[in-house]
């Protein structure tokens, strides 16, 4: 086994990921009603009194029936009057709250611009940071290679899962008036604004590794089938590790995303067995035998365990950081990958193949390696 000298560069500027405060606008309350009611009813009443005496004067006995038309429709008219009026009122009061919540509505979807913005510029310096494992073969043939030193921030972190996170805009609540006294429609919006881009969705939750002496790993339960999903907002890209901004806040309304899925067997996907011990096992297709033999699937513990020395590797040199592996003879050929990392390669001792592999069959051993090149 050979060496190759790699020289570190100097660790490039992460991308800006916006951090302010927002201070949002209180939602227009209900307009008070100023007139309209009764009040209109009495401010047209000496009116209907003055045309019912006109009316009187013209009836005596004897007139024609032109004057009792004349009479009909001055009181028709005064009577209409008074509920225009009413009717008026209560049109201008429908406006005015119309127009309000337009308003908000309005601002509301010019803040979203600005939010699912700066939302997306978190989630790529968060990815730039804590890539996908899956990545890190690119990481390793570029200039990031052992770029974290001790002095940085981020020194010993690791990628273990994506979730959600706080979001860098703080999104300031204004003092509003009761509820009651609030418009409806645009405390609702509000309500949902706040939920939806409050937090970051699917940002990648790293874990400390230097501030725990042991981190234990398990298999998580099985997911609960009907769980309902949380809908995705994309910013565009076609990378399956793409920043994505997750939303709330408007439901589906797509005939499509109503319709039911179809069934896992008519996808191929796989699926786990209720009586097979936590073996994954693939649904099998039309006209397979049904009692065909089930392998079992990759150990999710295991490749989480690999993906966390992935990117210790990946990211710090190793002069920074020894890697020790602790297995039984049986499960020892896991790890036989490691003995290409430099980080598992003991410094000091060397067989016939080179540096000696640091491995141990127990967790004591692994300490004494450890102590040993320290």
């Amino acid at each position: 086994m050979s060496s190759v000298l790699f020289a570190r560069r100097s660790r490039r500027q992460k991308p800006p990921a916006p951090e302010e405060d927002i201070e949002l606008q209180e939602p227009p309350a209900i307009p008070e009603d100023t007139g309209g009611g009764l009040s209109s009813v009495l401010l047209y009443a000496p009116m209907g009194l003055g045309g019912l005496a006109m009316m009187m004067m013209f009836l005596r006995p004897g007139s024609g029936i032109m004057s009792y038309i004349g009479g009909g429709l001055m009181v028709l008219s005064v009577v209409g009057m008074m509920f225009a009026q009413i009717l008026r009122k209560a049109v201008e009061h429908k406006q005015k709250l119309h127009g309000h919540r337009r308003d908000y509505i309005r601002y509301l979807g010019q803040l979203r611009r600005r939010v699912r913005k700066g939302l997306r510029a978190q989630q790529h310096a968060a990815r730039w940071t804590h890539p996908d494992p899956r990545s890190l073969w690119s990481i390793a043939l570029g200039y990031r290679l052992w770029e974290r030193r001790p002095s940085h921030d981020d020194f010993s972190e690791a990628r273990i899962g994506l979730g959600a996170q706080r979001s860098a805009l703080r999104l300031v609540t204004p003092d509003t008036k009761p509820i009651e006294d609030l418009e409806p429609l645009a405390a609702h919006a509000l309500r949902r604004f706040l939920r939806a881009y409050s937090t970051l969705p699917n940002a990648p939750i790293a874990i400390y590794l230097r501030g725990f002496a042991r981190i234990q790993l398990q298999d998580a339960p099985q997911d609960v089938p009907g769980e309902p999903e949380t809908p995705e907002i994309s910013d565009g890209s076609d990378s399956a590790d793409a920043g994505l901004v997750t939303g709330s806040e408007r439901p589906s309304t797509s005939d499509d995303d109503a319709a039911d899925p179809l069934p896992p067997s008519a996808l191929g996907r796989p699926a786990r067995s209720p009586d097979a011990g936590g073996v994954s096992a693939r649904v099998p297709e039309d006209g397979a035998e049904p009692d065909a033999p089930q392998t079992p699937g990759p150990d999710p513990v295991l490749g989480a365990v690999r993906a966390l020395l992935a990117q210790v590797a990946t990211a710090h040199a190793p002069g920074d950081v020894r890697i020790v592996v602790a297995a039984s003879a049986d499960r020892r050929h896991r790890w036989d990958w490691c003995k290409w990392l430099p980080h598992h390669l003991d410094p000091e001792v060397r067989d016939g193949a080179g540096e000696l592999r640091m491995v141990a069959d127990s967790l004591a051993g692994a300490e004494d390696l450890l102590g040993r090149v320290s």
